[in-house]
């Protein structure tokens, strides 16, 4: 990165003689990202939405307009095109390699039972059946947790309901942050409706998502699948599920992840299931009638 952006940007801080803790207290953002950037390294700055909202903060704190500096950050920070993927294009562990394999081996048993030139089988004598003991097997941790935060979203009566929910499902999810993104037909873009994880003025600073834009949130919601992003060499990775009723697209539930989480299978499928079930409370909202998608 060209050092002279951060030093114009440390350079004004100083004239407003601010300093790095303060900005940090306000804007909720790391002191050791804010040093960095002034350094000129954003190795670790965040990438897409979340690294333009922090430098929008960072820039109101220290007195500027953060508009103009949005280009200029982009040219030097700029998102990989390839940056978000599809879950179908990984390979999957856990719960959903083993559904897959389960029912792929259905059709070969099948084949078994079903052969006519197999031997005769003699016959056998009667015998009395004893029963076993029967003992019920006990479920994941993770099914169950998941199975008590979809009753609780069912019986969630309105939006109001919703905002302990996503902060539980931040913490089963292990995820830093989420946000829900709802379609405004009359800007024509998705925009950030509830959060958790994120402080208001960085969800305030959050710009528009337009259908064409170049993100995983835009991909999500064009193609009506999930998309995943790559940690790669930054702190957090990302997923992104659309909110789908009927065949329409109505919104997005964007998470971001750290250590990998984006690559769980049972994260991606939990995040899936989530999102159905919070479909329905986009009724409820003015802004978000349906898009076609």
């Amino acid at each position: 990165m060209n050092s002279s952006f951060g030093a114009r940007l440390r350079s004004q801080r100083e004239k407003k003689g601010v300093s790095l803790a303060d900005i940090s207290t306000q804007t909720k953002i790391k002191a050791s990202l804010l040093d960095a950037l002034e350094r000129g390294d954003l190795t670790y700055w965040p990438r897409g939405l979340f690294g333009r909202a922090y430098i929008r903060s960072y820039a109101q704190a220290i007195g500027l307009d953060p508009e103009p500096l949005i280009p200029e950050f982009l040219e030097l920070h700029p998102d990989p095109p390839d940056e978000f993927w599809k879950p179908e294009s990984a390979e999957s562990a856990g719960i959903s390699s083993a559904i897959r394999s389960a029912v792929s081996a259905i059709p070969g048993l099948l084949r078994r039972t079903d052969k006519t030139d197999a031997a005769p089988i003699a016959p056998v004598e009667p015998r009395e059946v004893i029963p076993t003991e029967t003992r019920e097997i006990p479920a994941p941790p993770q099914l169950t947790t998941l199975a008590t935060l979809c009753t609780r979203l069912q019986r969630a009566e309105d939006s109001r309901d919703l905002v302990p929910i996503l902060g539980t499902v931040a913490q089963i999810l292990d995820a830093s942050g989420l946000v829900l993104w709802l379609w405004d037909p009359t800007a024509g873009a998705l925009k950030p409706w509830l959060s958790h994880g994120y402080p208001p003025q960085i969800v305030s600073q959050l710009p528009l998502v337009r259908r064409e834009d170049d993100n995983a949130i835009a991909a999500a919601f064009r193609s009506f699948d999930a998309c995943v992003v790559d940690r790669g060499t930054r702190d957090t990775g990302a997923i992104v599920v659309p909110l789908i009723g009927g065949n329409r697209c109505v919104g997005a539930l964007a998470l971001e992840l750290g250590s990998g989480g984006e690559r769980r299978a049972f994260v991606r499928d939990a995040t899936v299931i989530i999102a159905m079930l919070l479909v329905r409370f986009v009724e409820v909202v003015p802004l978000a009638t349906a898009a076609s998608a």
